[in-house]
Formats: structure tokens, C-alpha cells, sequence
């Protein structure tokens, strides 16, 4: 007879030991079901029922144990959960993957989990969209980033959590819950242009956004449309949320009314002191730069260089998108001055740092500077 594998004999000697005593005949108690964990851990609390989102226990704390954790199910529930081992399987494999940030590896994982539980509940849909937002973002597809984005923000404002081994930490920002790496800072380009079309999505009626999610993915949505130059979308209503007051600031100090960009701005500098270092100041740097490059004024727009050269200067290695849009916004500007020379050296760091960077498109996009486009008179 062949010899069951141990995992199966520990599991049935587990079962046996689970079952109350009693005298064997028509009396006896129903089988127990048993979870084995990824971690080794063995859970003999009753199952409620088994799906997609996973297997929900009803013991005396009733939870619902995501498929990535999930190893193998005896009792009852045996045959349901045996219908959900490939999920599991392939869920396993993308949290390993992900824990040890070998995202290249993750994405196709992800890419079909994201797609299966994208409106679904519960902790399997909140590793998939944050494990594909982190693939995403590695790539540099940040119009692809978007959805995952939103959900995992609605997965964690309706309090899920990823619990289990290996260890996964938070992909968003615990305070925010806004991605580090997904400023609301764009160029014009092609990708800009999906990512408007995918945050247009997001926003249809009767989606079930909560509050928070509709009002950044409309702010979002402004500020592709201010570098588009398309009409804007109507603001989202305001919500007292850390978030919300970043995300709009940036937006605002892009704005075409002079008034509400030096409000604006305002706003980021009084905000500079609060994280020196962290993402945040990043964020607020970039904007401030950018907003006083669209200044007529030829001291705030220098100004605007010194707050922009923070990035490549000082959060290249964390912020290496931020960083490659400054360094083409002067690069730009120093182009609009006359100086060529600077300009080329500015545009030929940013290949350095990226040569896929979105921004470099936008720079061979841009018009010649009028002092350029005209050629120079000859000396009488």
C-alpha cells in the first residue's frame, strides 16, 4: 500500500485528535475540518464556508483566512477547497516572490490575480492588488498602477490586512495610504493620456469607490488634465484627510489662476518642515518647482530651479521618477533662457538616471524656445 505523504498522516492524526470521544457507531461526531497553514501551523477552528475570497471560519474568533496562507484542507470542506488549490498555489508562489522583491518574476502572477479579484473583498484581494501595484510601479507602468492602487486604498479603508508568512509590509503609506512612488505629477505624453483615460474609469457611477478613493482619483484626473491642457474635471468634493490636502495642493499650484498656485504654494512650504527626507518633502519640492516655473516673474522661476535640483541632488535612489521630471523641467527652462549648453547637460543626466524615462519624450516634444527657433542675424 502506498505510504500517505506526512503532511497527510500529521493532518489525520491532527483530525483524530480534534474529534470529541465517544462510542463509535451512528453517534458519533461529524469529522473535523483542518487548515494547514503556509507557516506550518495547524487551524482546527469549524469553516463557515469556502470561496474565491476564501476559507471563513466561524470559532470563537471568526475570520476569514486568505488562499496565499492556505497550504492543505482536511474534513468536511476538503473537496471545496480543493477547487481553489490553484489559486492558492499560484497566490503562494506571487507573496514569495514579492517578499523577496523579485518582481520581475511576480508580475505575471499578479497580473492574473489582480484580474481575478479585483472586486472582490478580503485578503487575498488586498495582496493581489497591492502585489500588482508593486510590479506596476517597479516597471514604470503607472497608468497600469492606478486600479491596483484604488483598490488596495479601499481594501485598507475597510480594514483589511495581509497576515501570514513571509512578512509583507505595507505597500501604501500607512498615514495616506498614498503610493510614495505615484505622485500626482505628470508630463504630457502618451501615458499620461492612458492614465487619464484609466482614472475616468474609476470614477463611473455606482462603482463603490468610498469617499477617499473617488476624491483622489478625481484629483489625480485634474492634474493629467493640466498637463494635457484639457478641460478639467470638476474637483471632488473636500474631505478632512491628509491625502486629500497633499494631493490637492500639488494639483492647485498647477493651476492657469495665479491666485490659487500662490495659495498653493503656500500650503507646500509651510508643509516642508513637517518630513525632511521623506517622500513627502519630495513631493512637495517637485511641485513647488514646477509651479513657480510658470511664473512670469524671471526671480520666482529661479526659484523654482533651486527647488527642483533638491530631487536629483538629494532623492534620486527613492523618488527616481520626481527626480527625472525636475531634471527635465530645467532642462526645459534652461533652454527657454538661451542656454543650450545647460540645457543638454540637464537632458543628457536625466538619460542617465532613466534612458526609459516619460519625461525624456515629453523634452523632444516641446517646440524650439522662440530665442532658438529664430537663427541669429548676421553682423553688419
Amino acid at each position: 500500500m502506498t505510504r500517505a505523504p506526512a503532511r497527510v498522516a500529521i493532518l489525520a492524526l491532527a483530525l483524530s485528535l480534534a474529534r470529541p470521544a465517544a462510542h463509535a457507531g451512528a453517534d458519533d461526531p461529524p469529522p473535523a475540518d483542518l487548515v494547514e497553514l503556509r507557516g506550518g501551523q495547524i487551524v482546527a477552528e469549524p469553516i463557515e464556508g469556502v470561496d474565491l475570497r476564501g476559507i471563513r471560519l466561524k470559532g470563537p474568533a471568526p475570520r476569514l483566512l486568505s488562499w496565499d496562507s492556505v497550504k492543505l484542507v482536511t474534513g468536511p470542506h476538503a473537496e471545496a477547497a480543493a477547487k481553489f488549490a490553484d489559486v492558492a498555489e499560484k497566490a503562494w508562489r506571487a507573496r514569495i516572490r514579492l517578499a523577496r522583491a523579485d518582481l520581475a518574476l511576480a508580475a505575471p502572477l499578479f497580473d492574473e490575480l489582480f484580474a481575478l479579484y479585483e472586486h472582490e473583498p478580503g485578503p487575498t484581494a488586498l495582496m493581489a492588488a497591492e502585489g500588482a501595484l508593486a510590479c506596476r510601479v517597479a516597471a514604470g507602468d503607472r497608468p497600469g498602477a492606478i486600479r491596483p492602487w484604488l483598490r488596495a486604498l479601499a481594501l485598507r479603508l475597510a480594514g483589511q490586512k495581509i497576515d501570514g508568512d513571509p512578512r509583507l509590509d505595507p505597500v501604501l503609506d500607512p498615514e495616506t495610504l498614498l503610493l510614495p512612488a505615484l505622485p500626482p505629477v505628470f508630463v504630457a505624453d502618451d501615458s499620461t493620456r492612458a492614465l487619464a483615460d484609466s482614472l475616468a474609469q474609476e470614477v463611473l457611477p455606482g462603482d463603490g469607490q468610498p469617499p477617499l478613493a473617488a476624491a483622489l482619483s478625481a484629483l489625480y484626473r485634474r492634474a493629467a488634465a493640466i498637463e494635457l491642457a484639457e478641460p478639467l474635471p470638476e474637483p471632488p468634493p473636500r474631505l478632512d484627510h491628509p491625502a486629500l490636502t497633499l494631493v490637492r495642493d500639488i494639483v492647485d499650484a498647477r493651476s492657469d489662476d495665479a491666485g490659487v498656485r500662490a495659495a498653493a504654494r503656500a500650503r507646500l512650504e509651510a508643509g516642508l518642515a513637517g518630513e525632511p527626507g521623506g517622500w513627502r518633502e519630495a513631493w512637495r519640492r517637485a511641485a513647488l518647482g514646477r509651479s513657480l516655473l510658470r511664473e512670469p516673474d524671471p526671480a520666482a522661476r529661479s526659484a523654482g530651479l533651486f527647488q527642483l535640483f533638491h530631487l536629483p541632488a538629494r532623492f534620486a535612489p527613492s523618488q527616481p521618477y520626481l527626480a527625472g521630471v525636475a531634471l527635465a523641467e530645467a532642462s526645459a527652462e534652461m533652454a527657454r533662457r538661451g542656454n543650450a549648453a545647460a540645457a543638454a547637460e540637464l537632458r543628457d543626466r536625466l538619460a542617465e538616471l532613466d534612458p526609459r524615462h516619460p519625461a525624456l519624450a515629453w523634452l523632444r516634444a516641446l517646440p524650439p524656445p522662440a530665442s532658438a527657433a529664430k537663427p541669429a542675424e548676421a553682423a553688419p
